[in-house]
């Protein structure tokens, strides 16, 4: 397909990465503390012209790199999910898992939207869901994923409560 085509795709979406880290305490998730509003999130963000929507590892590699500033490794595509982020009905979103390589977990670049980055481990993440009114940033996107990871690692399984909130394509 030219450039040209695929600039006419007029397709919109996003990307997050849940990068995971192994500790002496398990698997542990990062999510990013918001600057403006101090609630948790993953890493990612929309793609910028020129970025094709159907090489979001692409995407998500650069979100990361510019608000982190360090490579991330192994990172794996999700399956995809609907999103009313932008409302289009060409809108999509796309979920990634990652790993850390290092002892350090690294802190947002300066500039970023993101004053924190910190591991939560399975029990602070169920924590996270169990307040996600005022912990969870936009937790009509964020909780299901969030969950599905907390119900892989523990058969513990979390439903998003707010259904009138929840997306009707899930």
């Amino acid at each position: 397909m030219s450039k040209e085509k695929e600039n006419h795709l007029n397709i919109e979406g996003s990307v997050v990465v849940y990068p995971l880290i192994e500790s002496r305490e398990g698997t542990k998730v990062v999510l990013g503390q918001r600057a403006d509003n101090n609630m948790w999130m993953p890493v990612g963000g929309g793609f910028e012209e020129g970025e094709h929507p159907f090489n979001t590892k692409e995407t998500i590699e650069r979100e990361w790199y510019e608000e982190i500033g360090i490579p991330l490794h192994d990172v794996i595509k999700m399956p995809d999910y609907p999103s009313e982020m932008v409302l289009s009905p060409y809108s999509i979103g796309f979920v990634y898992l990652g790993r850390f390589i290092g002892d350090k977990l690294p802190q947002p670049k300066e500039g970023s939207e993101l004053i924190n980055l910190k591991a939560f481990s399975m029990i602070e993440l169920c924590e996270l869901l169990e307040q996600y009114k005022t912990l969870l940033y936009k937790p009509e996107y964020n909780f299901e994923n969030i969950a599905a990871l907390v119900g892989v690692s523990t058969g513990i399984f979390y439903h998003y409560p707010d259904k009138q909130e929840q997306s009707s394509f899930f």
